[in-house]
């Protein structure tokens, strides 16, 4: 997503000779451009969030080392399930930066149906 064009409304107060003042403004961001970037970002965030998420959700395939030998062991300790669950947010993410609350739902349907132990304990 580009990056919001920074704010240079700056003026200084100059004094000629004659002890007369005035300003030089630098530079003026029109509020044009601010309006224009703010209208795409709207924009893309209304596309990003009107495509579903892939049903079934491809969960990823491989996790850190610790993470795939506590998910064939079938328990995970509390570090090991924090990186599971953040690999599924990053997969997660790359469809989609902001899923609705069904498709969080449907994907944790999906995992604890792949990985039962994984469901409320």
């Amino acid at each position: 997503m580009p990056q919001p064009p920074a704010c240079k409304h700056t003026k200084s107060l100059k004094t000629n000779s004659s002890g007369s003042s005035s300003y030089d403004a630098h530079s003026v961001e029109s509020s044009e451009a601010k309006d224009e970037y703010t209208l795409v970002s709207i924009k893309k965030s209304q596309e990003d969030s009107s495509k579903p998420l892939p049903d079934p959700f491809p969960l990823p395939i491989h996790y850190r080392p610790g993470v795939e030998a506590c998910l064939k062991q079938g328990r995970m300790t509390t570090t090991a399930k924090a990186a599971y669950f953040s690999a599924i947010a990053g997969a997660m993410f790359q469809f989609k930066r902001f899923p609705s609350r069904d498709e969080k739902v449907s994907v944790a349907k999906q995992i604890v149906a792949k990985y039962p132990f994984l469901g409320i304990s």
